[in-house]
């Protein structure tokens, strides 16, 4: 039941999409910009001393033909070698860009709190608050969950990262494709066991009037609870976003992979907050007529 109310609902919250739409798509310009100014000079260096491009189609090609065994250790060995002679460079860039995916984080982070306040809103009272006023007004909370929020994805992404990276070489060894295919398996299932293990902190902050420090605390006890349901649906969100990403960027010059990504943030919003409802057994509308009765387990149309 879970993850389907928290899909319905989407269709109700389609003017909160819209307005993430706008934001997000803002930040991603500037992250962008900011990328593209950090990178640049980093490619022109390795085209001196490495041709990447060919390197990559060639490595693809192998792979995918199977022509030549050993094909992504090869290429391991080849870029190990070649990011040595760079190393300084490489170590600049690194930080540069982790600087920028931490602001990416903290920016998107921003909007967490306003829409869980507006979604638990409707769930709980059948009423709608304005998205940019509860975006003003809980901007000092928003700051300080995004800062943290940012600091503990940031360090969390980057060992699952690092863990599914060196699983990838591993697995090549023995299952060829198919070991790269169970790495990125594994990659989106602790990504979305992240997300679930995270998913009642805003709840208990919106929900609860707790504080950004003492939700935090207390969010793990109601995640744990929920975790085999929350954690399936995350994992197919995030399948669903690179799937997007990965298939529509270039065909749809990034316009798909960018509404992809606010309906995922709401759709996130939705899957914590009813498993929040569930667990405190607490009646909430799936619409504006239609209201979910926890105590009763049955569906109610109409006022209560």
């Amino acid at each position: 039941m879970i993850p389907r109310y928290s899909f319905s609902m989407i269709g109700r919250n389609l003017d909160l999409i819209f307005k993430v739409l706008i934001y997000v798509f803002i930040l991603s310009l500037l992250c962008a910009a900011i990328l593209v100014s950090i990178i640049s000079p980093l490619l022109k260096t390795l085209d001196t001393s490495f041709d990447f491009s060919e390197r990559v189609l060639g490595m693809l090609s192998d792979l995918i033909g199977n022509g030549r065994p050993g094909a992504l250790r090869q290429f391991f060995n080849e870029l190990s070698s070649t990011l040595e002679s760079i190393s300084s460079e490489i170590a600049v860039a690194v930080v540069l860009i982790i600087i920028v995916v931490f602001a990416a984080k903290f920016f998107l982070s921003l909007t967490a709190l306003p829409l869980g306040e507006v979604v638990y809103g409707r769930m709980s009272q059948n009423f709608s608050v304005m998205f940019h006023n509860v975006l003003v007004s809980s901007l000092g909370k928003s700051l300080l969950y995004a800062l943290i929020k940012a600091f503990v994805t940031i360090v969390a992404d980057g060992i699952i990262i690092v863990v599914s990276y060196y699983l990838a070489k591993l697995l090549y060894i023995g299952l060829g494709v198919y070991g790269i295919a169970l790495a990125a398996f594994v990659m989106f299932a602790l990504l979305a066991s992240r997300i679930a293990i995270l998913g009642q902190w805003v709840p208990q902050i919106v929900c609860e009037r707790k504080s950004v420090a003492a939700a935090f605390r207390d969010s793990f006890q109601y995640s744990a609870k929920y975790f085999t349901r929350v954690m399936p649906v995350a994992f197919l969100i995030l399948v669903i976003d690179f799937s997007a990403v990965m298939l529509t960027t270039v065909v749809t010059f990034g316009i798909l992979p960018a509404i992809i990504a606010p309906v995922s943030l709401v759709w996130i919003t939705n899957l914590n907050l009813v498993a929040y409802f569930y667990f405190n057994k607490k009646k909430f509308y799936v619409d504006e007529v239609t209201v979910i009765n926890q105590i009763e387990n049955e569906i109610d149309s109409g006022d209560e």
